[in-house]
C-alpha cells in the first residue's frame, strides 16, 4: 500500500522492537524461526530506497529485493513523514538499534539487517544539502556544523527543542561504524546535541532534572520520558562496547 506523505518507516521499526525481544527473551520458543524471519523483513523493510527492489546484496540468505515489497526512504536516505522532508523520522531508524542491546545482552549475534541502509541515513542528516528555495531559510544540512542547531527543511511540528534522539543516534553511529559514509563523525557531534540536553536540564527551576520548560519546546505529551529513554539506551550502548561481547551475525533465517 502506498501512504502519501507517511512512509511508514518508523511503524516498520517499532514492529521490529517487539520481535528483537521476543526473539532475545525465548530462544527455544517454537515459533522462534517465525519470529525471526519476521524481524529481518521488518528491519529490512523500514528503511529501504527504491533501488533496493533490485538489489542482489545477500541478508540472511536472500537477496534484499526478495525481502521487499516496496520502499520507505528516499534514493538520498531522506524520509518524508507528516507530509514532509522530516529529520525526526530519519532518525526515528534507531528503533531498529534496539537490537545490538537486546541480542548481546542475551548473550546472541545481532542480525546485521538491524543496520540496514543506517549509513546511508545518517549520512544525509551530515551531509545532505537542501537549497532555500524551494525549503525553508536557511537552506544547508540538517546537522549544522559547530552548533547543536537542527535544520528542519520543511518544518518542524514536534517542537523546537528536541536533541536526546540526535545524540543517541550520534553514539550509535560512532559505536558501530554507521558514520562510514559522513563528513563528520559521530564523535563530532554527540557532543554538541548531548551537551544541549544536559544544558536544558541545567536550566534556572529545573532542580527537578527535568529537560523541558515548555510544551513548544516538545508537544510529545510524555517528552521527559522520551529523553530518559534515550539517554538510557545511548548509556547501554557505550557500555555494551566497552564489554567486547557484542558480535554481529548474516546467518539464514527461514521459518518452516
Amino acid at each position: 500500500m502506498v501512504f502519501r506523505g507517511d512512509s511508514k518507516a518508523e511503524e516498520n521499526a517499532w514492529n521490529s522492537s517487539l520481535l528483537q525481544l521476543a526473539t532475545a527473551m525465548m530462544p527455544n520458543h517454537p515459533n522462534w524461526d517465525m519470529w525471526m524471519e519476521k524481524n529481518v523483513e521488518l528491519m529490512i523493510s523500514s528503511y529501504a530506497r527504491p533501488s533496493d527492489l533490485t538489489s542482489s546484496l545477500v541478508l540472511h540468505g536472500k537477496p534484499v529485493s526478495a525481502w521487499l515489497n516496496g520502499s520507505n526512504a528516499n534514493e538520498d536516505g531522506t524520509v518524508i513523514n507528516h507530509s514532509r522532508i522530516h529529520p525526526d523520522y530519519m532518525q526515528s531508524i534507531t528503533q531498529l538499534f534496539n537490537a545490538p542491546l537486546l541480542y548481546t545482552l542475551a548473550g546472541m549475534e545481532t542480525p546485521k539487517a538491524a543496520f540496514f541502509n543506517a549509513d546511508l541515513i545518517y549520512s544525509a542528516l551530515v551531509d545532505k544539502e537542501f537549497a532555500h528555495p524551494p525549503f525553508n531559510e536557511p537552506g544547508g544540512t540538517i546537522y549544522m556544523t559547530g552548533t547543536a542547531d537542527i535544520y528542519y527543511p520543511q518544518g518542524n511540528d514536534w517542537g523546537t527543542h528536541r536533541r536526546m534522539h540526535f545524540a543517541y543516534m550520534d553514539g550509535v553511529a560512532s559505536a558501530f561504524g554507521l558514520d562510514a559514509k559522513a563528513t563528520k563523525k559521530g564523535d563530532y557531534w554527540e557532543p554538541y546535541h548531548a551537551q544541549m540536553v544536559l544544558d536544558m536540564q541545567q536550566r534556572p527551576g529545573h532542580t527537578d532534572g527535568r529537560t523541558y520548560d515548555t510544551k513548544e519546546e516538545d508537544v510529545y505529551h510524555g517528552r521527559e520520558e522520551w529523553v530518559a529513554q534515550f539517554a538510557g539506551r545511548a548509556y547501554l550502548t557505550k557500555w555494551i562496547m566497552k564489554q567486547g561481547k557484542y558480535a554481529e551475525t548474516n546467518q539464514a533465517y527461514t521459518a518452516p
